[in-house]
């Protein structure tokens, strides 16, 4: 398979993945409370890497990994209101104040048995590199620059894994999404074992 066929192949199963998410996605959602803020805090990481597949699609290949750490963030954002969220805090975000700092939220997930600390292990894993990207810093700069030219030069294989990140983080999104509706998740499950037979790394 040559470069090119990776980064087309990629963005295929991504493809496939949002027709899927679409074909899922809960028709009625909780209007109010936890359920709320989560549900919308999942709904802006899947959009966030609906436009990244627009990015990749015109060869923006910069501005799609800037949005990664939006679609992180995001997703972190829902799964702390979901499982950790006080009463307070929800009233408090609803009523037009400010969330918990990301790094609070992510030690609050971490309490919760059943994540084994796999926040703050993913979260150390990639934001600094997620943060680069992001703000244009050094990661970001040396992907425009080599030994003859200026230009835009992200590799193949960081866009095929870029992607596989992405897919990553829209089914734990369906997931959430499906369990804030009541629903089960066995279809979230039996997509990352399709997807990924191989555990990936987020």
């Amino acid at each position: 398979m040559t470069q090119i066929d990776i980064v087309t192949a990629a963005l295929s199963t991504s493809q496939g993945l949002s027709d899927w998410i679409q074909a899922h996605h809960p028709a009625k959602l909780e209007s109010s409370g936890k359920k709320r803020i989560a549900a919308i805090c999942y709904s802006i990481a899947l959009d966030h890497r609906e436009a990244t597949l627009l990015l990749l699609q015109h060869d923006a290949r910069s501005a799609a990994f800037a949005l990664l750490r939006s679609v992180y963030e995001a997703w972190v954002r829902a799964s702390w209101a979901q499982t950790c969220a006080t009463l307070a805090e929800i009233e408090r975000i609803e009523a037009g104040g400010f969330l918990p700092k990301l790094e609070t939220m992510v030690r609050k997930l971490d309490t919760q048995p059943e994540t084994m600390g796999a926040f703050s292990r993913i979260k150390r894993a990639g934001w600094e590199s997620m943060s680069d990207y992001a703000h244009g810093e050094q990661r970001q700069i040396s992907r425009w620059v080599d030994a003859t030219s200026i230009g835009a030069a992200h590799p193949d294989d960081e866009v095929a894994e870029l992607l596989r990140a992405l897919d990553v983080y829209a089914i734990l999104c369906m997931a959430g999404l499906l369990a804030l509706a009541d629903l089960s998740t066995e279809p979230c499950l039996a997509k990352m074992k399709e997807l990924f037979p191989i555990p990936p790394s987020v």
